[in-house]
């Protein structure tokens, strides 16, 4: 009888556990991401506080915005090149730069040809922390 007992004990904890969760936690769901903006997730930095990079083309127009978060007192400086793929290869269209101390936003417009890929590259220093990258390529 006590075999039964600890069998029947057993089986019922055996049950009780599969509806519960292996580890603590809440469920995620990843929401649906605004394909028109680039928000990084990048390695912890002192001096640069948020980089938002927005690069969308509309009609015949391309639209560039960089965003930079940083400190009052850090010098910052911002470039936007715009890229069109050409074969296999990239060519600079337009090169945008922009220089100043604490938070900063570059943003310009230029019309495009129609049917041609293109994308935004980028490059914003803050102190001594720089990052260079580049935007997913949209077409005209």
């Amino acid at each position: 009888m006590r075999k039964r007992g600890y069998a029947m004990i057993m089986t019922a904890a055996m049950v009780l556990a599969l509806g519960m969760p292996m580890m603590k936690g809440e469920a995620v769901t990843v929401p649906e991401m605004n394909m028109n903006v680039s928000e990084k997730i990048m390695p912890r930095y002192e001096e640069i506080n948020k980089l938002t990079a927005l690069f969308d083309i509309s009609g015949k127009t391309a639209n560039l915005k960089l965003v930079v978060g940083a400190p009052a007192s850090k010098k910052v400086s911002l470039k936007m090149i715009l890229q069109r793929k050409d074969g296999d290869s990239w060519t600079k269209v337009q090169t945008w730069s922009k220089a100043g101390t604490g938070s900063q936003t570059l943003a310009k417009s230029m019309v495009v040809t129609t049917g041609r890929k293109y994308r935004m590259k980028y490059t914003v220093t803050v102190g001594s922390e720089t990052i260079t990258d580049k935007t997913a390529a949209k077409t005209a």
